[in-house]
């Protein structure tokens, strides 16, 4: 009898153990999106399947701005846009295929420009607490995040004037939440473009809804 007794506590602490197995890698990637209090990282790493496929459900407003200061036009260089038909606003469509995005601009004045961009393999990621008292949805604190791509492009239209060999782009993802990346956690954009004779940087938001 005790035999028999023996024998059902070593199934049944079996079984248990093996649940506990199974459930360790769902709390092990459910641990990996945690944020903790007073956080603060930047890592660089190869851009993963699922992270392409978040950055590719991405919907940009209709509308980018260009950003300047109390100096321009001097702070920019390497448009073709007269000063006086340059505008802050600029209706913005994109297209992607593969790695490849391109954004085409159009002034209030008609005239067009796309920026051709080719996302690398590497991404860099930065999460902050912001010490503002917020928590996210599992507990810790809800973080300011920017997920930053940075790598070659080429333009056209009034682009093409500043596009030289070297000219580069960092496109930057503002927002909100956990370590992950999820689409919704994003809510602005900033896309600045360097090289030899190119100075400039646009602005945005996204849309809430997924394309």
């Amino acid at each position: 009898m005790k035999m028999a007794t023996s024998a059902g506590r070593v199934i049944v602490l079996s079984i248990i153990a093996m649940a506990m197995i199974s459930a360790i890698p769902a709390r092990a990637n459910l641990c990996a999106c945690c944020a903790e209090w007073g956080e603060w990282s930047e890592t660089a790493s190869k851009l993963s399947d699922f992270e392409m496929d978040e950055l590719n459900q991405l919907k940009f407003s209709q509308t980018a701005k260009l950003y300047s200061t109390a100096a321009f036009p001097e702070d920019i260089s390497g448009l073709g846009v007269k000063e006086d038909e340059m505008s802050e606003d600029f209706k913005l469509t994109l297209s992607r295929s593969g790695n490849k995005w391109t954004l085409t601009f159009k002034s209030d004045s008609g005239q067009t420009g796309a920026l051709a961009l080719t996302l690398p393999a590497t991404a860099t990621r930065f999460h902050t607490d912001p010490r503002d008292g917020k928590e996210g949805g599992a507990g810790g604190p809800l973080l300011y995040k920017e997920f930053r791509l940075r790598g070659q492009c080429s333009g056209t239209g009034f682009f093409a004037k500043g596009i030289a060999p070297g000219t580069k782009f960092r496109l930057i993802l503002h927002g909100r939440g956990n370590r992950c990346l999820t689409t919704e956690d994003f809510k602005g954009w900033s896309l600045n473009i360097s090289g030899p004779r190119a100075r400039y940087t646009f602005y945005g938001s996204f849309d809430q809804e997924k394309n």
